[in-house]
């Protein structure tokens, strides 16, 4: 039976709408047995509902959880990856595995590294036609001002706001957008909310 790592957080509404399809998948074309990681400690085999692996979390400013170390591919005995690719460290142990690799939602500086891209298979939603949907929502609903933030370096971010600022132009209204610190020095919510503000 194939066992797939899934490297996403179970906590995110975007990532369980993925799991939901991969598991719909599975149940038609499986079975398939699931390792699922993400923002917790504790990798849980949900084939067998028991804990086969760790991955370490590291506390940074704000306690925001943030992986610091690798999953043991070959002690998992796992026949493919689906996930983000968060890490150098998670992307050195899942190409050095030589599994199939599914990536969501690649980082700016990833998707320009040939030697990834050329090893990996992506999946990414329409993130322009988002931002348009988005503009064209709040347009629809009579707003007169408008706001973007997003994250920098990231690249689903940046489509959304390029999508988000074309709609708006087509229609004559301009756009404030909030300049988001680098991911890496992302600030938390509390310290970063007074900046939004202003």
């Amino acid at each position: 039976m194939p066992r797939i790592v899934l490297l996403m957080s179970p906590h995110a509404g975007y990532d369980r709408g993925v799991i939901r399809g991969i598991a719909r998948y599975a149940r038609e074309h499986g079975p398939w047995a699931f390792l699922l990681s993400g923002e917790q400690l504790q990798i849980v085999d949900y084939a067998g509902g028991k804990t086969v692996g760790s991955m370490a979390v590291a506390r940074l400013s704000g306690d925001v959880p943030r992986r610091t170390s690798v999953l043991d591919l070959e002690r998992l005995n796992a026949s493919g990856i689906i996930g983000r690719l968060y890490s150098r460290s998670i992307t050195e142990a899942a190409l050095a595995s030589g599994l199939p690799i599914v990536a969501m939602d690649l980082a700016e500086e990833q998707a320009a590294d040939a030697n990834l891209v050329g090893r990996v298979s992506e999946i990414r939603p329409d993130s322009h036609k988002a931002g348009r949907m988005a503009a064209e929502h709040l347009l629809d609903r009579g707003f007169r001002q408008f706001a973007f933030c997003g994250f920098q370096g990231e690249i689903w971010s940046k489509l959304r706001r390029e999508g988000f600022l074309d709609r708006l132009q087509e229609a004559g209204r301009r756009c404030g957008v909030f300049p988001s610190p680098e991911q890496k020095s992302r600030l938390p919510w509390q310290r970063e909310q007074p900046h939004v503000t202003a």
